[in-house]
């Protein structure tokens, strides 16, 4: 039996899984960021599915950039 099914016959909604979910991904993003950049790049480039144009841009927006600001 599928977790899923094992779960949904015992009554588990998917609201249920919500704040399990926030947590996991909340600890995920605490060791990527904790590990340093090359965790950090690989957490929003593989977990994320980011592409490196959208890490880019989002730096840039927060004037991160060290081109803009160095």
């Amino acid at each position: 039996m599928s977790l899923k099914s094992n779960l949904q016959k015992q009554g588990v909604e998917s609201e249920m899984l919500d704040e399990v979910v926030q947590d996991a991904a909340y600890q995920l993003a605490s060791n990527a960021n904790n590990d340093g950049m090359e965790s950090q790049i690989e957490f929003l480039t593989v977990v994320c599915g980011w592409s490196d144009e959208q890490v880019v841009a989002v730096l840039s927006e927060k004037n991160v950039n060290c081109d803009q600001s160095c």
